[in-house]
């Protein structure tokens, strides 16, 4: 698994088509099968497989408004549209092989000299903020303090299950602080949640704007 900061959005539909035309040229199918060849997430956009850890929803909104329309134009634009910027497939190609890390961009960050410092100055400054929360000993019951703390209910009451309001606001508030401000890893706070990955996923996505309302951004 690789992941890429990349500048332009004008170049995520490219991105899009380079990852799931990667089997046809690596030769592993052909395009008439690519439609149900189930090595990518290409037949779970067509509506042809399901994969319960794939949404589709980001990507198709990008080809229209209907679902029709958007499964319709995705596919054309995957089979017929023009073949794939050089300068991109470079910079992914580089990023195959090379090594992410603080001296080495091409491998994890695409983008103008510009992007490229921000983007770099940003994970220097994330680096620093890890290597300080692990000296300090930083841990998930140690942001439950404080979210209990600032929603006033009991630590015991944001474990039990339930849609109490109170507990639902603490777990997504937890979930968004515990892992885009102190990077500790989703499957951690899943664990002391004693729930799924993928729940806690979204619960920091709705937790960002519970956090900011109740001011713990």
């Amino acid at each position: 698994y690789k992941s890429i900061v990349i500048q332009d959005q004008n170049y995520i539909e490219q991105l899009i088509k380079y990852v799931h035309l990667n089997p046809v040229r690596a030769k592993m199918c052909t395009l008439s099968r690519l439609k149900t060849y189930k090595w990518t997430g290409h037949s779970v956009l067509l509506k042809n497989r399901s994969y319960s850890c794939q949404t589709v929803k980001d990507v198709l909104n990008k080809f229209g408004k209907k679902r029709s329309e958007q499964i319709k134009n995705y596919e054309a634009y995957i089979l017929y549209e023009s073949d794939i910027d050089e300068n991109l497939l470079g910079y992914l190609r580089r990023s195959n092989f090379e090594v992410e890390n603080m001296h080495s961009t091409s491998g994890w960050v695409i983008g103008n000299p510009e992007f490229i410092r921000n983007a770099m100055k940003k994970a220097d400054e994330e680096r620093i903020r890890i290597a300080e929360y692990k000296k300090q000993g930083l841990t998930v019951s140690d942001i439950v303090t404080d979210v209990c703390t600032a929603l006033e209910i009991r630590e015991t009451d944001l474990l039990r299950k339930g849609r109490d309001n109170n507990r639902s606001i603490g777990r997504k508030i937890l979930s968004y602080i515990a892992c885009t401000k102190y990077y500790i890893p989703v499957k951690t706070v899943a664990s002391f949640l004693k729930i799924h990955p993928s729940a806690v996923s979204r619960m920091i996505v709705q937790g960002e704007n519970l956090a900011n309302e109740n001011g713990m951004a």
